[in-house]
Parts: structure tokens; sequence; C-alpha cells
């Protein structure tokens, strides 16, 4: 496993193949409109989980699901907890009080900055098929 992770053309094939196995074990589904996003809705709320490369996100309704998800992952990966959320792929997570507010200021400002375009950012709502 190691050598397709590192070593081979197809690394990130094996791993997208082995990830999709342990989140489905846990009870996630891939979502139709992205391959990279899952969700498991139960009896706990809905669960969103996104992956970027190694990296994965979790969002959820009960605070019980962070621990069993990090035991699930911890027994089949090697895993290290990055604490909440701040910043992922321009977008910046700001948490209080169990809310989640959600800009791409930094994104915003590098575009205007570096390449001087005439960029007008609107906010939009995503919804998210499930």
């Amino acid at each position: 496993m190691l050598k397709s992770l590192y070593g081979l053309k197809q690394a990130g094939r094996c791993w997208n193949f082995k990830l999709n196995l342990i989140l489905n074990n846990v009870g996630a589904n891939q979502t139709t409109a992205d391959p990279c996003s899952y969700y498991i809705k139960n009896e706990k709320g809905l669960t969103v989980i996104m992956v970027h490369v190694h990296d994965i996100l979790l969002m959820f309704q009960d605070p019980n699901i962070l621990q069993e998800f990090k035991i699930h992952l911890k027994k089949e990966l090697v895993v290290r907890y990055a604490g909440l959320a701040k910043h992922c792929l321009g977008i910046n997570f700001q948490q209080e009080n169990g809310i989640v507010a959600v800009n791409q200021r930094t994104l915003e400002n590098s575009c205007g900055i570096r390449t001087r375009w005439e960029v007008d950012f609107r906010p939009n709502f995503t919804f998210l098929n499930i």
C-alpha cells in the first residue's frame, strides 16, 4: 500500500479506493454531485464529510460523532487531528457558539491584488443534494 501511495502514477486512485472503503464501513454515502463529498444521515442528524487529497473536513450535528469517527479512522489509518478548521482551499471558517460562518475573503483579496482583475464576488448558496 505504501508503494502505491507514494511511488506510482495510480497513487491517487489507490488512496481514493481505500478511503472510500473506510468511509463506506462507517456508513457514509458518496454524493452524486461530488465524489469527494460523503454524508451520513441517521438518528444523530446529518454528518457531512469532505475530502481533499489526504485532508478530511467533517461537519456534524452531534458532538459525539467526532470521537466515533476518529476512533474508526485510527483503526485503519495513521491520523493526526488538526483541530477546528480555520482555512481550507481559499475558504475561511469562523466558528462561534455552534455557528459556522464561511467566506472567501482571502481568495478575494489575492485575486484583486495579484491579478488586478475587476472581480465581482457575491455571496451564493450551494445546496448539497442528499
